[in-house]
């Protein structure tokens, strides 16, 4: 992936997230813009040949997750009655562009291609980005509750232990981030099977 298409995907995750009225504060912007500026992550890829294995796939990945995620909540909310039964965007946006942010350490280019790195044997992602987000949420001064909230989100993404995920869905806020990103991961999955026939 060029260079100038890194840049549109990232312009297109900061209208995604700037597209929802109720995500424009300045703490998100704060805490967003440090993922999505990082120019490691705009280069790494999502995984070493699996989903969005190309340089730049992790930005590609993060986004759809962002899309499907608050495409996911604007629908339950209205099928749900958002008066009743508010659904937290917060959490969501949150949780679904740093879910898995650490995945620049966990890859590493080395000749012709990207290997695995010790991070990614011993920390591995779902914990490094829990722990990345917490530690920045707490520097930016948000509220403890906000930060526990998306924690779990993202410690919950795979949906299941034997997934990856050290803790299952117990918000609906976790379980739209977990089928967000298993909708990313599954349907760029069937396309590159489709293509290597």
């Amino acid at each position: 992936m060029r260079e100038e298409d890194r840049i549109i995907l990232a312009d297109k995750l900061r209208k995604a997230l700037t597209g929802f009225p109720s995500l424009r504060d300045e703490y998100l912007e704060r805490l967003c813009s440090r993922v999505i500026d990082d120019s490691r992550f705009r280069i790494c890829p999502a995984s070493v040949g699996k989903h969005h294995s190309w340089p730049g796939g992790l930005l590609k990945h993060t986004l759809e997750v962002v899309q499907f995620s608050l495409n996911m909540c604007k629908a339950s909310c209205e099928a749900l009655d958002a008066g009743k039964i508010p659904i937290d965007d917060h959490v969501v946006a949150l949780a679904a562009v740093f879910h898995d942010y650490a995945k620049i350490y966990c890859y590493e280019e080395r000749g012709n291609g990207w290997v695995k790195t010790d991070y990614s044997n011993k920390i591995q992602h779902v914990y490094g980005s829990a722990e990345f987000f917490s530690n920045l949420a707490r520097d930016c001064q948000v509220p403890q509750g906000l930060i526990g909230d998306v924690v779990h989100a993202i410690l919950a993404q795979h949906g299941r232990n034997e997934w990856g995920s050290p803790v299952t869905p117990y918000s609906r806020e976790a379980w739209i981030v977990h089928l967000a990103d298993m909708a990313s991961v599954n349907i760029c999955e069937e396309r590159y099977l489709r293509i290597r026939g």
